[in-house]
């Protein structure tokens, strides 16, 4: 239907579509190979539920998925990749959907082979900061709060692992035009 939808003539041969379309080939070859690939920054700022297709038409390709738990249907899912921006790109895009997420690199020992990122889907829905890892700190001065509009937070990463935080949270108990701010 796509291949129609874009007008492009192709034949089906039992396992794969066959087609030329030299502006379709240009397109593609910018989005790189094997250990170069990524996915273009538009499509990770459309609407959720092509993010959705997205993800799934991914795990088609190049991922797996199994179920864990046969009571509540939970099931592992990961995906694969020899190209470290494309793996950046699926945690995000995992993130995106409303769940945390894994890289794990194997580094091969053969040192003419890439390494090997997996990046696994985990079902916790959640990805704040636990109240163990909140501490308070004596200062003098001024604080700055990195904050990134509209949600007003941050994602980073240690060890493969996002986390969204910061060191300050956005109340809205602060007038905005006080000192506080």
């Amino acid at each position: 239907d796509v291949l129609k939808a874009m007008n492009v003539s192709y034949y089906y041969n039992s396992s794969a579509f066959c087609f030329t379309n030299k502006a379709l080939a240009i397109y593609l070859k910018t989005l790189g190979k094997s250990f170069t690939k990524h996915i273009p920054i538009e499509m990770l700022h459309l609407p959720k539920q092509y993010l959705e297709l997205l993800f799934e038409a991914l795990i088609i390709g190049d991922g797996s998925r199994r179920i864990r738990d046969t009571v509540s249907q939970n099931e592992n899912i990961n995906y694969y990749t020899t190209s470290e921006r494309l793996a950046n790109q699926v945690q995000e895009l995992i993130l995106k959907l409303g769940y945390n997420s894994n890289i794990t690199v194997t580094v091969p020992k053969n040192p003419r082979w890439n390494p090997k990122f997996s990046i696994s889907r985990r079902t916790s829905q959640e990805s704040h900061i636990q109240p163990k890892h909140i501490m308070e700190v004596e200062y003098d001065g001024f604080i700055y709060c990195v904050n990134i509009e509209p949600e007003h937070r941050i994602v980073v990463r240690r060890n493969g692992k996002p986390i969204i935080c910061g060191n300050c949270w956005w109340m809205t108990i602060v007038p905005t035009n006080g000192k506080e701010k």
